[in-house]
């Protein structure tokens, strides 16, 4: 889609990273090697500079209450797996947009 991504390996070198940079957008898995996405989401939603931040979070978990804790923690959508990368590819394009509004 011609964005520039970085990838992060978990998400203690993900904070890192964004103590440093402030990204367009984030995308997040709620399964993790070392933190749950879901707390993810509810540090990065602690941090001010981040409150304009859009937040997608994706999962193998598909249980409605996964899906509310994710929004109610700040994410502006939820991504069931699998998806199609079309999917993905519109909900950022959409996400960004409305950024710019």
């Amino acid at each position: 889609m011609g964005y520039p991504v970085q990838e992060a390996e978990s998400a203690v070198s993900a904070r890192e990273w964004l103590t440093q940079h402030l990204p367009a957008l984030i995308v997040v898995d709620i399964m993790m090697p070392d933190l749950n996405g879901l707390e993810f989401c509810r540090w990065v939603r602690g941090l001010a500079r981040f409150t304009a931040v859009p937040i997608i979070v994706m999962s193998a978990l598909k249980d409605e209450e996964t899906v509310m804790d994710a929004l109610e923690l700040g994410a502006m959508d939820f991504l069931k797996k699998p998806f199609p990368a079309k999917v993905l590819q519109d909900k950022i394009a959409s996400l960004l947009a409305k950024k710019k509004d």
